[in-house]
């Protein structure tokens, strides 16, 4: 995800093991684990221009990373799922033609 060509410039400056152990907190409780504690996801990517594209890029960054781990579909689905329900939280362009917002 860092490293993506269409995604990787968002974390140009951010601490990429602090990044690993909020985005497995947030997995973890959504997967049924104890309370997520870091920021409001909302809040957390305000400031950045996250278009549709970018959001359905790191979705499927991450539908190839838990299919490469063998997560079971189940997980998969449920996972993929609760990221998808964040689109409207995060993304701040909803079409891909940055003249329309």
């Amino acid at each position: 995800m860092v490293t993506d060509v269409m995604i990787g410039f968002f974390f140009a400056k951010v601490n990429v093991k602090a990044l690993k152990a909020l985005e497995t907190a947030y997995a973890i409780s959504h997967l049924g684990g104890p309370p997520y504690r870091g920021r409001d996801v909302a809040q957390a990517h305000s400031a950045l221009p996250i278009g549709l594209g970018h959001f359905h890029r790191r979705l499927r960054l991450l539908q190839e990373t838990l299919t490469c781990a063998q997560v079971p579909m189940d997980v998969q689905q449920r996972w993929l799922g609760q990221q998808q329900a964040l689109l409207p939280r995060i993304v701040r362009r909803r079409s891909a033609c940055p003249a329309d917002g």
